[in-house]
């Protein structure tokens, strides 16, 4: 442990690192872990149909957010790295092109559930008060400028109080036999705290943002360099939940409830391969500008513990879903075992998707990511089509976890410019 401790010490970089997604990891573990217990508690108190709305509603909202986001988080972190004398155009052009997208989004929702359940309007008054937490969120580029200079725990603070006392409210909500309406309100209302905190947090520390210095030219860079980011963000929210839009309209909402319990649980750790990959993402950039092949061996070292931690991760699920779905959700939810057996190994894929994506943004070749996520989610919405009329939530599960197998994975080996990364996956699923 000395010789561990002295090693560590004696490397500032891989110190920052540590010590930065030390802190992005504990954040995430918090909201893991009280995440996973206030959706238990929510999905017994209203039940898997009542459940299935809330999801149903945030499935909407989370595909028209990530509309909303553009794809800006990487390429903004990358560039604030590589270009640091541009810090305030890019900030400011990146709050602008959020704004729009923000206002574009919401609209987008409204128009979605009006357009699939006409006639429920409680129902469109959620998903109106979820949606307009999408405004606020564009505070999130305050986020990118402590990123790229890995020094997240200030951010990961503010977020993990403000997390903190809203799952208090959120219990409050529950005992006293809140709405859904009420849980909507609540999600929202942090959503615009965080965003407040994040200003402050900005003006104190120096870092305030300028929206003056956004220029029309750089705001046409930013779109240039994220839009194929933002197209495979889209798709990739739209295979990881238009099951739950599918389920609603070709099944019921129970089904939506169901299918919902045993994602909440396959996807919760997700936070964690996500928060180190965003804490190594600056070490990883600006290894691939000194050389490519000491970014290939670094990134296949990483990616090989990330995605054996997801192997563990999925076996461990896959013993447990019974006894984790009985203890969690109770015995209404007990359909939601078979769904969550097989959704677990959606993560071992997933987290090769986020290694992959990192290779093909610092290569230049976005735009294959936006392919192969256009089509993994064309995957999986044809597969929902045909599953889930005969397997319900099951078949939905299956459709998922293909739709991340081609587009994560065996899509890389088609194209020539893409066979390195397959290649570098394969290494990575390789024990040593």
């Amino acid at each position: 442990m000395q010789r561990l401790q002295a090693w560590v010490t004696g490397r500032p970089l891989l110190r920052q690192v540590l010590g930065n997604a030390g802190w992005l990891a504990t954040d995430r573990i918090l909201r893991l872990g009280l995440g996973v217990l206030i959706s238990a508690w929510t999905a017994r108190h209203f039940g898997p149909s009542l459940f299935g709305v809330l999801n149903f509603s945030l499935a909407i909202v989370v595909i028209f957010g990530s509309v909303a986001a553009l794809g800006l988080e990487t390429v903004v972190v990358r560039d604030l790295v590589r270009m640091p004398g541009r810090r305030a155009e890019i900030l400011a052009s990146a709050l602008a092109l959020r704004v729009l997208g923000g206002i574009v989004a919401i609209v987008a929702c409204m128009a979605t559930i009006g357009l699939l359940r006409p006639d429920e309007g409680a129902t469109a008054q959620v998903v109106g008060v979820l949606a307009l937490g999408l405004l606020p969120q564009v505070m999130d580029v305050v986020d990118h400028r402590y990123q790229a200079a890995m020094k997240s725990r200030p951010v990961i603070l503010l977020r993990s109080g403000t997390f903190l006392v809203f799952a208090v409210v959120r219990c409050l909500v529950l005992l006293n036999q809140g709405t859904l309406l009420d849980l909507a309100l609540a999600s929202t209302a942090e959503v615009l705290c965080a965003a407040i905190l994040l200003g402050y947090l900005a003006y104190r520390d120096g870092n305030v943002l300028r929206p003056t210095a956004a220029t029309a030219s750089e705001c046409a860079r930013l779109l240039r360099q994220s839009w194929p980011l933002a197209v495979s963000a889209v798709s990739v929210a739209i295979y990881m939940r238009i099951d739950q839009l599918m389920l609603g309209e070709l099944a019921d909402d129970r089904a939506v409830g169901v299918f919902s319990a045993a994602v909440r649980i396959s996807e919760a750790w997700f936070l964690v391969p996500m928060s180190l990959m965003a804490s190594v993402a600056p070490v990883l950039a600006a290894n691939y500008v000194r050389s490519a092949s000491g970014y290939r061996d670094l990134l296949a070292r990483f990616g090989r513990s990330i995605v054996w931690l997801a192997v563990g991760v999925a076996l461990l699920l896959s013993l447990l879903a019974p006894r984790l779905i009985q203890l969690i959700y109770g015995s209404e939810y007990g359909e939601s075992a078979q769904v969550l057996v097989i959704h677990a190994w959606a993560g071992v894929f997933f987290c090769l998707g986020i290694l992959a994506s990192d290779w093909l943004l610092n290569a230049g070749l976005a735009r294959y990511s936006m392919y192969q996520a256009m089509i993994g989610a064309g995957v999986n919405v044809l597969l929902n089509w045909w599953l889930i009329p005969a397997y319900g939530a099951v078949g939905a599960a299956i459709a998922t976890l293909a739709g991340y197998i081609v587009s994560t994975f065996l899509l890389h080996s088609v194209a020539r410019a893409t066979r390195p990364i397959f290649f570098l996956q394969l290494r990575m699923l390789r024990w040593s």
